[in-house]
């Protein structure tokens, strides 16, 4: 039997892409794989006694603004700004420069945040903070998801974030259209190339490292 692939989106998930994230988090995706007899598909990413190990590739549903890249999710809504245009012009001209000179060495990189709300920055500045219901709360007024007790944890050090004025965004590298989230070497390589440009890479912090993280070195002269 051929395999065949079916996307199962219900109806009220479209409203639900409004947020972005990254991480183990559920998304409302059923994939029922006709090939594999015996296979329990609950939320995407979980495959229950499959008999046959799966390797989920990059796609896109951009009808609904959502990126699947390998087991990690990325929902691009209309509330999840991830353009450029939005990003301060001393700052974008900085990240352009970072995404051509990663091209150059041979590395692509997707920025998949950039201005981040600050009804969202406090909502993640309560994870781990606070109790899951007040932080869920939060979310829900932001528009964002619920998270698990699991998930409740920190996530920023910052109630007001560079991302809030256009000084940061995040990324991931790429290889052949799919995001590699633990190869560091290669997020040493593109962290500096940033630092090279004069941008300050969160993978550099001692205390609390964020590898996709890029901001504009002392970004709080940029909002006085």
């Amino acid at each position: 039997m051929s395999p065949l692939f079916l996307i199962i989106i219900h109806s009220f998930v479209f409203n639900s892409f409004k947020y972005s994230l990254v991480g183990e988090y559920p998304i409302y995706v059923c994939i029922a794989l006709s090939s594999f007899t015996n296979t329990n598909v609950g939320t995407a990413g979980t495959l229950n006694n499959a008999k046959s190990s799966l390797v989920v590739y990059t796609f896109a549903l951009n009808m609904f603004g959502l990126v699947l890249i390998q087991s990690r999710y990325i929902f691009l809504g209309d509330d999840v700004e991830r353009s450029l245009q939005k990003l301060r012009p001393e700052f974008r001209i900085l990240v352009e420069r970072f995404i051509e000179s990663c091209k150059t060495a041979g590395i692509e990189v997707l920025i998949y945040n950039t201005y981040r709300r600050k009804e969202e920055q406090y909502a993640l500045y309560l994870q781990g903070r606070a109790p899951l219901e007040v932080v869920n709360n939060a979310r829900k007024k932001a528009g964002m998801p619920p998270i698990s007790e699991k998930e409740n944890k920190v996530v920023t050090m910052l109630k007001d974030s560079p991302h809030c004025h256009g000084l940061a965004v995040d990324f991931v590298p790429l290889i052949d259209g799919k995001a590699v989230w633990n190869n560091y070497t290669l997020w040493h390589k593109c962290g500096k190339i940033a630092e090279s440009l004069g941008i300050e890479w969160g993978g550099s912090w001692k205390d609390f490292p964020d590898h996709p993280h890029l901001q504009m070195k002392n970004w709080r002269r940029y909002i006085k």
